[in-house]
């Protein structure tokens, strides 16, 4: 347990990082938290706090870059831009993490979990509320989205673009701005899931 400052680490080797007693990765505000940039990563048991809003770039408290096989289970992200960004990534899951936005409005947030590029994707289990989209795909295919609650985000529960066969199977979207947005995406298999309020 503490509070540790944890600003623009890369991780460039296989490693796994757990934490015991809730430790918290403090990314300082101005600052990214951690950028992984190694194959076969595991990060659970985290606390992520403390990414500011950035109109230039994509902040995120945990960013996946050019990867594959790493993981994201088990952890909590607090007042972050971006939560969990995965970029050109293949064969990572994003599990049982919750998220909680802090800023107050669509223009100063960004989304909880963000992929980009990435292919062969599962998201699952994980809280998801306060950010502009809760859960956000473009140009990712062959995902895997279930059992997710996606709620009081100010623009979509689940957003993605070209994004092809993809399957979304029940998640829970609430009181959202509205539920899902599909764009230029074929082969969607969207079952059991629900939408409220």
């Amino acid at each position: 347990a503490g509070t540790y400052p944890t600003q623009d680490v890369v991780v460039d080797r296989r490693v796994e990082l757990g934490g015991e007693g809730g430790p918290v990765l403090d990314a300082g505000g101005e600052h990214q938290g951690l950028v992984v940039r190694a194959d076969s990563v595991i990060i659970r048991g985290l606390v992520f706090r403390n990414v500011a809003t950035s109109f230039i770039s994509d902040r995120a408290a945990l960013k996946f870059d050019s990867v594959t096989a790493c993981v994201a289970e088990d952890n909590r992200f607090e007042g972050t831009f971006f939560g969990v960004y995965l970029a050109r990534s293949t064969g990572c899951r994003v599990s049982r993490n919750t998220f909680r936005g802090a800023h107050k409005d669509e223009a100063n947030s960004g989304n909880a979990i963000h992929l980009w590029s990435s292919t062969h994707t599962v998201v699952e289990g994980n809280d998801v509320s306060g950010h502009r989209d809760g859960i956000y795909l473009e140009f990712a295919r062959h995902t895997q989205v279930a059992d997710n609650r996606s709620h009081g985000n100010f623009r979509y529960g689940l957003h993605f673009m070209f994004s092809d066969s993809c399957a979304y199977d029940r998640n829970r979207f609430e009181a959202n701005g509205a539920g899902v947005a599909v764009m230029y995406t074929k082969q969607v298999s969207m079952t059991g899931n629900a939408f409220l309020d």
